[in-house]
Order: C-alpha cells, then structure tokens, then sequence
C-alpha cells in the first residue's frame, strides 16, 4: 500500500504512515500514527476473516497466567468500588476462565463472546436484559477496528469499563521491536498511549485511570466506594464537604471498630491502611453526590490506587467480605435454566 497517510479512527485526524509489516506472512500492511491522540493502527484490516478463523489464536500461550494475573488484579479493584453485592460482564470473555475465577471469588459475574464457545462458565452466559454495574474486557481493545465505537457499546452495558492492553511504547518501535504487534497471527491493529485512552474517556465523556502500562479503566458513572482507606476517606471528606458524613462506617484493626468487627483478626496481616471506611448502603453510592465524582481529583487519584498498588493492600478485606460462589452455582445454576412452568 502506497497511502502516506491515514485519516485517525479515533480522533478522525491525519495519521502519517510511520512503517510497514507483513502480517500473516504475506500481506503487506501499511502501519499509521496518529499526532494528536497518539493511536498506532493499521491500514483498513481487509485479512481479519483470515486472522479469526479460530477466535484465540495459537500463540496465546498465556491464557491461563494471563486470566489469573487478571482475577488477582481486579478482584480489590471492583470489590473496593462496588462492593460484594456488585454484578459484572467479562466482555470477550474467551473460554469463560476469568468468568468462572471470579465467581470462585465470590463475584457476581457473568461471560460474554460472539465468536468463541463459553467452555467453563457455561450457563452464566450474560443476557440482553441484564443489569451490571461495570464491564471488564482483556486483551480485547487492540482488536478494535472502531475503538469509540466499540467503548461506547461497552458503556452502555455497565457505567464502568476495566481493561488490559498492552500501551505502545514511545517512540514507536519497528515492526521486530515489539511483540505486541502480533503480525504473525493479524488480529492486532489498534494500538494506545496514555494519551489516546484519555482521548476516549473526553470523547464518552468519562474519566480515565491506568497504571501507565496495561491495566486501565474508563469510568462514565462513578459511585461512591464501596471500601476507601482512611487517607483517600479524609481527602474525599474535605473535597465533598460533610455529605458524606453518615454514609460510611469506621473500620480498623485494633479492636475498636463500630461495626464489621468480624473483619479484626483477617484485617491484622495488613500492614497498610488498617483504618478505612465501608458503605453502609449501597443505595448510596448513587444519587447527586456519585454524579459529582467524574471531576473528583479524590476518586480519580484513589482509582488510580487501586489499579496500581491494591493488591496486597486489599486482600485481606476481599477474603472476609467475599464468599465463594462455586457450590451455590450450582443450585443457581438448575434455577436459571429450569424449564419454564
């Protein structure tokens, strides 16, 4: 292709040719990179009938370490903003892994995938009529032929989006300088910084959180958490006045807490953060107060908290709050399915 330039698919600017690939080893592909947004894309991706003849390709070695690598990353995330009573879409779920290691977990999730067999969270299929209150999606935004498109879909099943993939690093490199290109397979052709993430957040009218590296969120309807640390609760107290006061319950490990005291002997491992706050109602989360946190510098800098050092941090209160769903699905499971009458 002899095109020096490509109009963006995102932000709709010019995006200069910057190199070529040979993508399923014999097409060759023209490679653009958006100016202003900062997107690296394809040329129109004419071979994807091609590149999906099976939906996970065969150099996807890490689906299982990947799947769990995400399950212990944002099981404090979702937890700590929507609480146990939260209910979640994997979208592109795959084979139904990270559907089911949730469930596992205690979380009310459910598998979504046009293109391949739900394996091992059958009968958690999510449904059209169903409510959720966030959406995760991995590895699923580099496949993204129409990515405002496809984030806005993914809004409108759920007021939140947490996702991975893989930010292109900068400058951008050569077609044998990063793997993340994946021309040998063809089914990448989108690729983000910082920058572009943000760029769709402005353009769904949403805020947006990452690590800086592969784990992200985009959030259209945020709600007061569900668990926050003494230190972001303060930070929050003084930046939303005292509304909040009354929504919230003190919990520590020291022996005096006012509620939750079930939580003392599973909280002490934590070095970190022992006094924080619980929502009492979760009712609460919603109304004219959440609707002022899209612009909340506390909640984005505790989001951002979250996706970057929760893990340690938030473990301990995730084993004691949540219950393992893998024998009450079963049940669950003969009830949603039974023939109807």
């Amino acid at each position: 292709m002899s095109q020096d330039k490509l109009s963006c698919r995102i932000c709709g600017g010019d995006a200069p040719f910057v190199f070529g690939a040979k993508i399923l080893a014999k097409y060759d592909v023209a490679y653009f990179e958006c100016p202003d947004c900062g997107l690296v894309q394809t040329e129109q991706p004419y071979w994807l009938n091609e590149a999906y003849a099976q939906s996970i390709n065969l150099e996807d070695t890490g689906i299982m370490v990947r799947n769990q690598m995400c399950a212990e990353r944002f099981a404090p995330v979702l937890f700590s903003l929507f609480g146990p009573s939260g209910r979640f879409v994997d979208f592109a779920g795959g084979y139904g892994l990270f559907t089911r290691m949730m469930r596992d977990c205690g979380f009310d999730f459910y598998w979504h995938d046009a293109y391949t067999e739900n394996l091992v969270a059958r009968g958690f299929e999510y449904r059209a009529a169903d409510t959720v209150d966030a959406v995760t999606s991995f590895e699923s935004f580099e496949h993204f032929v129409d990515p405002l498109h496809e984030l806005r879909k993914l809004l409108a099943l759920g007021g939140a989006v947490f996702f991975s993939t893989d930010l292109a690093p900068s400058p951008t490199p050569r077609p044998d300088q990063w793997w993340y290109y994946g021309q040998s397979h063809g089914q990448h052709i989108a690729f983000y910084r910082v920058e572009t993430l943000r760029r769709l957040a402005s353009m769904t009218e949403s805020m947006c959180v990452t690590n800086g590296s592969n784990f992200h969120g985009i959030i259209h309807s945020p709600r007061l958490p569900y668990a926050i640390p003494d230190r972001f609760y303060k930070r929050l107290r003084n930046e939303m006045g005292a509304d909040v006061d009354g929504l919230y319950v003190r919990v520590n490990a020291r022996g005096k807490s006012r509620g939750w005291s079930s939580l003392r002997d599973s909280l002490r491992p934590s070095k970190r953060g022992r006094n924080f706050y619980l929502l009492k109602d979760a009712a609460s989360a919603h109304g004219a107060l959440a609707r002022r946190l899209r612009a909340s510098e506390v909640f984005a800098a505790y989001t951002q908290h979250l996706l970057t050092d929760s893990l340690a941090y938030w473990q301990p209160l995730l084993k004691a709050r949540m219950a393992g769903r893998t024998l009450s699905d079963m049940e669950l499971m003969a009830a949603r399915h039974a023939p109807p009458g």
